[in-house]
C-alpha cells in the first residue's frame, strides 16, 4: 500500500467492502432454503449479515470479548486483527488453537494462530458468540459453495488448482470461485467507470485507484450495476484518498 502511494502520487482507492464475506452471502438465500425454510435468511445468517451491513457493530462486540483493557494495542490495531482473522474464516481458516505437523515433517500453524498470536486472546476471540455464529455460517456456505462446484464444474473440482493430492480442498474450491466472480464485479465496475469517461489508473484484485474522487452519483451507479448484476445486495463500495509521497529538503 505504500508502494501505492509512492508510485500513484495523489489518488482515491475504491474498494469492495468485507468482499470474500459480501460475495458469500449471494448464495445465503438458497442455503437457507435447505438448512430451514422456515427461518429466514436474515435469522439463519445473522453474524454475516452484521459483518457486512453493521461493520462497527460487530467489532465493537467481537472486540470486547477479544481484549482486555491490558492490551497494549490500539482500537485501530485491534480492528486490524479481527478483520484478517475473519477474513481468513471467510477462506476457510480453521477455527483450531494449536498447530500440525506434515506429512514432510514441518510444523504448521493455523491461520488464526499467526495472526492472534495471544493465546488468551485468541481464545476469548473463538468463544465470542458472534464469532462461533459467523464460523457456522460460513462453514455451511463453504460446504454448500464446493458442492455446487463439484456438480457443475467437476472436472475442475478434482483438477490439479483443487485437487493436491487425492481430497479436493474445500477451502481452494471458495477461492477459485471468489477469485473468478470478483473478476466479474471488477469487470462491471470499469464498465461504469468507461461510460463516464473514467480510466483507473491501477487495478488490484477487489479495487480500483482513479485519479480523482468519483462523483457520488457515479459511485451509487457503479454499486447499483454490482449489486444488479451479481443478483447480491450485500456489494458495496468505499474509497479511500491516498496522498503520494511529498519531497522534503
Amino acid at each position: 500500500k505504500t508502494l501505492r502511494r509512492a508510485m500513484l502520487g495523489d489518488c482515491w482507492e475504491y474498494d469492495i467492502k468485507s468482499a470474500v464475506i459480501a460475495w458469500k452471502l449471494t448464495f445465503a438465500q438458497e442455503l437457507a432454503v435447505v438448512l430451514d425454510p422456515d427461518r429466514a435468511v436474515e435469522r439463519q445468517f445473522w453474524a454475516s449479515i452484521l459483518y457486512v451491513t453493521a461493520r462497527a457493530e460487530f467489532m465493537r462486540d467481537v472486540r470486547a470479548a477479544t481484549f482486555d483493557q491490558a492490551t497494549p494495542l490500539t482500537k485501530e490495531a485491534q480492528n486490524a486483527l479481527i478483520k484478517q482473522a475473519v477474513t481468513a474464516i471467510g477462506f476457510g481458516a480453521r477455527a483450531k488453537t494449536s498447530g500440525w505437523r506434515e506429512v514432510h515433517g514441518a510444523w504448521t500453524n493455523p491461520s488464526l494462530v499467526n495472526l492472534l498470536k495471544n493465546a488468551a486472546e485468541r481464545s476469548r476471540f473463538l468463544a465470542c458468540p458472534i464469532i462461533q455464529q459467523f464460523i457456522t455460517e460460513q462453514a455451511a456456505l463453504d460446504k454448500h459453495l464446493a458442492n455446487g462446484m463439484k456438480a457443475v464444474m467437476h472436472e475442475v473440482y478434482f483438477g490439479p488448482l483443487i485437487t493436491a493430492n487425492t481430497k479436493p480442498s474445500q477451502s481452494k474450491a471458495v477461492a477459485y470461485l471468489y477469485q473468478h466472480q470478483e473478476t466479474q464485479a471488477m469487470n462491471i465496475a470499469r464498465a461504469v467507470l468507461a461510460k463516464h469517461g473514467i480510466q483507473p489508473i491501477a487495478n488490484i484484485h477487489d479495487a480500483f485507484i482513479v485519479k480523482r474522487k468519483l462523483p457520488t452519483d457515479v459511485l451509487h451507479e457503479v454499486i447499483f450495476e454490482m449489486q444488479e448484476q451479481m443478483q447480491n445486495p450485500y456489494f458495496s463500495m468505499k474509497g479511500d484518498k491516498l496522498e503520494g509521497f511529498r519531497l522534503t529538503v
